[in-house]
């Protein structure tokens, strides 16, 4: 009995091979088995392993923004105060401190175009900010050039409101004024003669944001490990990183970059055609479906007979190929053991 792997088929008259419009319909799942060193021992396998893969990262579509919050606050520190700035009353403190906000009450003002200056090192920031029945609108500008307008009434109580007020800076230190600029046209209470009140927060109020990296920039990020990474013939190999800005969420991309792994290797076997067809004791023909097992590399593939050679002139028995090679990702299905 003769069984010879080959990369190269040998000269023929005839060749019948399986071809993209061959109908599904005329093929077997004949769940025949061929065993590395048991049915097919001294066979010359060889495998192609150039584009074997067992590891792979996909990323999914990217994101608009391009800073993210550090998910820390860090204390205000105030550097200078330009104007007419005072000490809230003991009333006004008492009052504000029963609140328990967490954010402490500083300075104030009620004179249009008081301000004060500070700096922070990132890409952006949002702040905590007192808003009162007496609030008026406050612009921050920052490094002389962005500007954030907010408004600092509440009609209802005084609380503590969070504003994002920039992203996207460069990340670096910048400078930031924040100027009580104008009454707020919707509170009844700083009309005529009477000027909105600019309470300065204390404490832990800026929440600040840096640049994203790596995985960051997109909404989905996931990797995949084949288990076959375990296979000492084949270690962990890289395969280049898969972008799709179709995807989303993590899970739906895991499963796309693992279909579109390569983690096993393209095998092409060939076999006397009458000793393949007493082995399994059935007919065969192009298209039909088995096992090929090879259990030094600890996994079962799932063939077909992709090529049938003739020798219509001659009593040289046929040849037919079995293999991986021309198995798209629907139609291969791997069944990986432990070593």
């Amino acid at each position: 009995m003769t069984i010879k792997a080959v990369v190269f088929l040998p000269r023929v008259v005839a060749i019948r091979a399986v071809l993209l419009l061959l109908s599904a319909s005329t093929w077997k799942e004949n769940d025949f088995q061929f065993r590395y060193k048991h049915n097919i021992t001294g066979t010359d396998q060889e495998y192609e392993l150039n584009t074997l893969r067992t590891y792979v990262k996909g990323y999914g579509k990217k994101r608009e923004e391009t800073d993210i919050s550090t998910g820390v606050k860090t204390t205000l520190t105030v550097d200078d105060f330009d104007g007419k700035w005072d000490n809230p009353t003991v009333e006004e403190k008492a009052e504000w401190d029963a609140k328990n906000t967490g954010v402490g009450m500083g300075k104030k003002t009620d004179v249009l175009g008081d301000s004060f200056q500070f700096k922070f090192t990132g890409t952006g920031f949002s702040m905590d900010m007192i808003c009162t029945f007496m609030g008026g609108k406050v612009v921050f500008t920052i490094d002389g050039d962005h500007t954030k307008t907010v408004s600092l009434y509440d009609g209802a109580s005084n609380k503590v409101k969070t504003f994002e007020i920039i992203r996207g800076l460069e990340s670096k230190s910048h400078t930031v004024d924040v100027r009580l600029e104008s009454r707020d046209g919707k509170n009844t209470y700083t009309t005529g003669s009477t000027s909105p009140v600019f309470f300065q927060s204390t404490g832990k109020v800026l929440q600040l944001y840096r640049s994203r990296v790596g995985s960051e920039k997109y909404y989905a990020s996931v990797d995949y490990l084949s288990p076959n990474s375990s296979i000492p013939e084949y270690g962990i190999l890289h395969a280049d990183p898969i972008y799709d800005d179709r995807f989303t969420d993590n899970t739906s991309l895991l499963n796309y970059i693992i279909d579109e792994l390569k983690d096993t290797p393209l095998i092409s076997t060939q076999f006397d055609y009458h000793t393949l067809v007493n082995d399994v004791g059935q007919d065969i023909g192009l298209g039909d479906a088995g096992w090929l097992i090879h259990e030094k590399l600890g996994i079962e593939i799932y063939t077909r007979v992709v090529e049938i050679t003739d020798y219509p002139t001659s009593v040289k028995t046929p040849v037919i190929t079995i293999g991986n090679v021309l198995l798209n990702g629907t139609e291969q299905m791997i069944k990986r053991k432990g070593k």
